[in-house]
Parts: structure tokens; sequence; C-alpha cells
């Protein structure tokens, strides 16, 4: 604060203008302060004894004070002021000793404030990250359960077909053995010629050749019976294709009917008779 030089005391008055707070000391405090001392000390030193013969004899002058006793006062004076200065330095051994505890423990503060500021920071990155891997779980899991009903969908749809050729398969095996003169093209000759056909309620489709031998598909779901004409069909199964003609357009009909039962999907009719 400003001081008030004869009273000493911090100035005040009633508009608030003071006391005045000075929170910044001018640098040449601490250039100037030491020399201050020195020369306080010294004066101090030179003019104490005469000062004091002042003090006690303010009539007497100083001259006429024996000089014994003057030196004995400013001994005295001297012990003092050596003891004065030694006292200073211990003070200002202590105030820095203060000084750097206080100053660590600012510093132990301001670590401990950095510290809980930065922990919620870190609590939201972590949330963030948690956040996001949680969002990449449920994408990929909401995939695989598309890829599961995706999945399921395509077993059902196969248990169907299967549960479909199975009642297809007992109402044939239900019909029996089914026989009849059919016309084979020859592989070789390509000229069409007589056999008898046999289709057994297995699938196996047979026909007897010359010099004893006979021929045989087994047919399965998958295969194709294709018509060619009112008279011609052809038996595609697997990597085979099988000429057959008819005798008539009812018995053409009839065995791409019964063909048509093992190989599955609807039988296509036979072409309408050219004009």
């Amino acid at each position: 604060y400003l001081v008030d030089e004869l009273t000493g005391e911090p100035m005040y008055d009633s508009t608030g203008i003071y006391p005045i707070n000075i929170e910044t000391k001018s640098e040449l405090v601490d250039a100037y302060m030491p020399m201050m001392q020195v020369g306080l000390q010294a004066a101090a030193v030179a003019n104490g004894a005469a000062s004091l013969v002042n003090v006690f004899c303010p009539f007497v002058p100083s001259t006429l004070v024996p000089k014994s006793i003057m030196e004995k006062a400013a001994g005295n004076l001297k012990e003092e002021v050596t003891d004065s200065a030694e006292v200073i330095a211990r003070l200002k051994a202590e105030i820095s000793t203060k000084d750097a505890k206080l100053s660590e423990l600012a510093a132990q503060a301001r670590a401990s404030v950095e510290q809980e500021e930065s922990a919620p920071r870190k609590l939201e990155e972590e949330a963030a990250d948690s956040a996001e891997v949680i969002a990449r779980l449920k994408a990929e899991i909401s995939a695989k359960d598309a890829k599961l009903s995706e999945l399921a969908a395509q077993a059902r749809a196969s248990v169907e077909r299967l549960d479909e050729f199975k009642k297809k398969l007992d109402a044939r095996k239900g019909g029996g053995v089914r026989a009849g003169t059919l016309y084979k093209q020859s592989k070789w000759r390509k000229a069409w010629e007589q056999r008898t056909v046999t289709l057994d309620s297995s699938g196996n489709l047979t026909w007897d050749g010359g010099a004893g031998h006979k021929g045989f598909v087994t047919l399965r779901e998958g295969d194709r019976v294709v018509p060619v004409n009112q008279l011609d069909f052809q038996v595609e199964a697997r990597d085979r294709t099988i000429a057959f003609r008819a005798g008539n357009v009812a018995e053409a009909g009839q065995w791409m009917q019964w063909i048509g039962e093992f190989v599955g999907g609807d039988t296509p009719l036979p072409p309408p008779p050219p004009l």
C-alpha cells in the first residue's frame, strides 16, 4: 500500500480511492535495497555515538565528550549493527526457503489441477472410442443377421423343394413301372429304331438295343425333357442327350409327363401341329 510518511499507516480516505494495493514492486527495489542497507549501517556506525550524546545531553557539544566514551559507544553500535545484519540475513534465508517451498506447493497444485482437468477429457475420448466400437459391432451383427436370415430362407426353400420331390417320388413309387414302345434315334447312324422303353419308380429309364445291348439313364431333379415337335422329344440328363419319338401325340405327351415327374418343374407341352 501507499504509506503516509507522517503516521506510517496505509493511506485511506472515504471516497474509496485509497488504499491502493501495489501488486507489482519496482525492479529498482531489489537493485538498490542492499546498497541502501549498507549506507544506513555505515551512517549508524559513524553518527551513532554523536546521536546518542545529542539524545541524552542535548545541550552538550559532542566535542566535549571524551574520546574513549565515544569509541566505546561506537563499538557497541557497530556490534548491534552487525547483529542486525546477521538477523536480516537469517530472515532472508528463511524467506527464500519458504518461497521455494511455496513455489513447490504451487507447482504441485497446478499439476493436480491439470490432472483433474485432463481426466474428463480422457474419459470423453474413451467414451467416444467405446461408442465407435459398439456402433461397428452393431453394424457387423446386423450384417451377419441379414446373412443368416438369407441362409435360413434358402434352407427353408431347399427343405420345401426336397419335401415336394419326396412327395413326387412317393407318388411315382406307387405308380409302378411304366413301359411302352418308342423310337430312339441311333447315336451313330442317326436312324430311328423301335425300342421297348421302361421307366421304374426309382427314375431309371431303360431301353433295349441290338445284340442284347441295354441302354439306361437315371433321371434326377435338374434334368430336362424338351419337346422337339408333336412326336419327338429329348431327355437331357447331365452330359447326355437322348432323342425319342412317339407313335402319336398322346403317347408323346404321356411319356413327357412321366419323365417330368422325375426331373422336376413343369413339363412343357409339345408344339402345335404345322399348318
